[in-house]
């Protein structure tokens, strides 16, 4: 005996793989429900035109599970109060719907998605009527993940269906979401900013292996042979130093750091001064802005899969080009810092590691240990503020640094922007 239930949750490729995991599915087909014309194509129903949905299928056995259990895995496998697509997929064909073929499954989805309205006090945007015909996609639509499971692992994140979530990388995160010009988002999976990959290893390597094309080193040479990368197979390396000397606080050799510590560990006010003295430098000299415009080059170039960029922990350089990008990608000034401030966050239990070695190390407790030691290896508004300041003063704004310093042209930033942003839900 068998049995058959419809939903069009967005993209069938990743919505398909759910319902595999459920004991009783025995088929999950793709294809195409709510439009008017007769056996359309995949090229026909993605213009848009023929009014379809891309659906799936399930076809299962009623007495290892029900409709009401494939119901509820459709339900948190979608966002239910996007009417104007699922994540990355725009379009009618996008759009939700649950296909009865009964009056008990029409008044199970009616109830579930009340309870939805109820519980959340919005009104999902899922459309319920009946089954009319069900066409079958082409036959490599079929299966998809199981045919094409590296691309299928990208598809989930570039599609915004799968967040990143790291367990070696705590200062490692996809700009993905990040709301641009005009409303657009930054596409998920593209653009990844970093700490060291030095102890990259197990699941998050898989992960970066599956999603990386190309990973921009922005360490010192002498950092980099210090703490080598763990590397990311069939990744392109490019190595683009931002400062070619030694900065302590900012470039992380031992000795150097050590010496920091220790002059500047009672010192907040002065560890404040230092670090911000250190943003405005960035910008000081011709060395440091030439670095930047070869980052900008490196994401104008081809890329059919994400660019990561790192330094030691993901703070300072890779902040200010991460500043610089978002900026180009017209990302607002209070979402560009919170993602700035989110290293704090993200290094924490690092943070309070190094602080109690350094009391333990000098025997004290003073708290102004703590208030240095996060100002000499944390992120703070006022670095923002110095490097914007020191930017002001040698081109006059920022619109100047970009067109005068990195020689950027309109040109070149629309082509940013048509690479890394998407039309908004």
């Amino acid at each position: 005996m068998e049995s058959k239930a419809y939903f069009a949750g967005g993209c069938f490729w990743c919505i398909t793989p759910p319902f595999y995991e459920l004991e009783g599915v025995k088929s999950v087909a793709s294809g195409f429900s709510g439009g008017k014309e007769e056996n359309p194509t995949y090229e026909d129903v993605k213009s848009q035109l023929t009014g379809h949905r891309e659906t799936i299928c399930i076809t299962y056995d009623p007495e290892k599970v029900n409709f009401k259990k494939l119901l509820d895995t459709y339900l948190e496998n979608i966002d239910p109060f996007d009417g104007g697509g699922q994540f990355i997929d725009r379009g009618k064909s996008y759009t939700l719907a649950i296909y009865y073929t009964t009056e008990e499954e029409a008044a199970l989805a009616t109830q579930a998605v009340h309870e939805i309205a109820v519980k959340t006090g919005k009104m999902p945007q899922i459309v319920i009527e009946l089954m009319n015909c069900f066409y079958m996609a082409e036959e490599y639509h079929q299966d998809w993940y199981r045919k094409n499971p590296q691309a299928f692992k990208c598809e989930m994140v570039s599609s915004g269906r799968r967040a990143l979530v790291f367990d070696t990388l705590p200062n490692t995160r996809d700009l993905g979401g990040l709301k641009g010009i005009d409303g657009k988002r930054i596409i998920p999976g593209r653009l990844i900013r970093s700490g060291n990959l030095s102890k990259l290893e197990g699941k998050d390597l898989s992960t970066l292996s599956d999603l990386v094309e190309t990973v921009i080193d922005m360490r010192t040479t002498g950092e980099r042979e210090a703490m080598p990368d763990v590397v990311i197979p069939n990744c392109e390396y490019i190595n683009i130093p931002i400062v070619d000397q030694l900065a302590p606080g900012v470039t992380h050799e031992v000795k150097s750091s050590k010496d920091l510590v220790a002059a500047l560990m009672f010192k907040p006010k002065e560890s404040k001064n230092y670090i911000s003295g250190l943003y405005r430098q960035f910008v000081a000299g011709d060395f440091p802005i030439a670095q930047y415009r070869k980052f900008i080059d490196v994401l104008l170039s081809p890329h059919k899969r994400a660019v990561l960029w790192h330094c030691t922990v993901g703070k300072d350089r890779v902040g200010t080009s991460t500043v610089i990008l978002l900026r180009l990608l017209g990302v607002s000034e209070s979402d560009i810092l919170d993602d700035y401030m989110q290293t704090n966050a993200n290094i924490k239990g690092e943070m309070e590691n190094t602080i109690r070695y350094v009391k333990y190390k000098s025997g004290s407790d003073s708290p102004l240990i703590d208030q240095s030691l996060a100002y000499l290896f944390g992120t703070d508004p006022q670095y923002i503020h110095a490097f914007d300041q020191a930017i002001n003063q040698r081109f006059g704004s920022f619109s100047n640094f970009i067109s005068n310093g990195l020689k950027l042209t309109s040109s070149d930033i629309q082509k940013l922007r048509d690479t890394y942003l998407m039309a908004s839900h």
